[in-house]
């Protein structure tokens, strides 16, 4: 999941995209592409996918809530796709791109302090369930177990103010665990020239306090 904050030091103006499973919400375990957005930080406005008005979706090749064909398995081929949400200089919409096809965007009229830039970002992962039952995240493997085996992000870029994409220094993230008993969320570091900075998250199923 990839999210972008809108409002400082409140932060109760954001969007997310990324891939998730949801038996309940859509009637399988497939993953999907999913997005969600809220100007009150979840509480009224703001949903997931289509479920209210907000996204605006332009491009008939891929559609929010899709399955994802090809996914990685443990110990063997890894696969991942490229998001990225950009500010269109024009009409200062929010444009989501997934690969390389931009599905649509949300206005700024939906938020409140989002017509220049955002305040902050964030990526990583999250679930929702009974504390009995929670699932695995990710491959349900922890950070430590590396490529192939642990779910991850890389390349991981920012866009300043002259439109110039630049690598996170490791200073400038933080790492936030919530449960990490059950799920860890390794530390940014540079792989090299093809997956530039990166880090792996995840963990297994169990009961979460």
């Amino acid at each position: 999941m990839v999210e972008l904050y809108f409002s400082y030091p409140d932060y109760i103006n954001w969007v997310n995209v990324g891939w998730e499973v949801d038996p309940v919400y859509y009637g399988d375990t497939k993953p999907r592409i999913f997005i969600y957005w809220t100007a009150d930080r979840g509480k009224i406005g703001g949903c997931r996918n289509f479920d209210c008005p907000g996204f605006v979706q332009t491009s008939r090749e891929r559609i929010i809530g899709e399955i994802i064909p090809q996914v990685s398995t443990y110990d063997g081929p890894q696969y991942a796709f490229k998001v990225s949400i950009l500010r269109d200089p024009a009409t200062k919409n929010w444009m989501l791109t997934v690969g390389k096809i931009t599905l649509g965007y949300w206005s700024p009229l939906l938020f409140h302090d989002s017509d220049n830039y955002a305040f902050g970002m964030s990526w990583g992962g999250f679930v929702v369930s009974p504390p009995e039952h929670a699932p695995p995240m990710g491959s349900g493997h922890f950070p430590t177990e590396g490529m192939g085996k642990a779910c991850f992000f890389s390349n991981l870029l920012y866009v300043d103010g002259k439109d110039d994409p630049s690598e996170f220094a490791e200073t400038s993230f933080s790492v936030v665990e919530n449960k990490p008993v059950n799920y860890k969320a390794g530390r940014l570091f540079w792989s090299g020239r093809d997956l530039g900075s990166m880090f792996y998250f995840g963990g297994p199923a169990g009961r979460v306090n």
